[in-house]
């Protein structure tokens, strides 16, 4: 993915992927992950995230734990997209007690 992302130089990339799919800390190597939807409905996975990321962007930001088991704060987190927030993945999952967490920042959208 590294040598396409230098090869084609995109602006910006939009994809899909299960929260706790093993894709997303390999994305997050690349810039943090701008989360466009955090639950789709009519997904056929359930826990399925619509992201956008500009590579070699960075920021540095205070980040909350997201409970990847947890579906009700993954559909509360999808409210707060449709509430106007912006959402962000900042770094790879992180493992404790056998549960998963997920690293995000948030801020106000336009």
């Amino acid at each position: 993915m590294e040598l396409a992302l230098d090869l084609l130089r995109p602006a910006a990339l939009v994809g899909t992927s299960q929260w706790n799919s093993t894709k997303l800390p390999i994305l997050t190597s690349f810039a943090p992950l701008e989360v466009l939807s955090a639950w789709i409905e009519a997904h056929d996975q359930p826990g399925t995230l619509v992201y956008r990321f500009s590579p070699g962007q960075r920021v540095i930001v205070e980040t909350e734990l997201l409970d990847l088991g947890d579906r009700d704060a993954l559909i509360a987190l999808q409210d707060r997209i449709e509430s106007g927030e912006s959402i962000v993945i900042t770094a790879p999952p992180v493992e404790t007690e056998g549960r998963r967490w997920m690293p995000i920042a948030s801020g106000r959208g336009p």
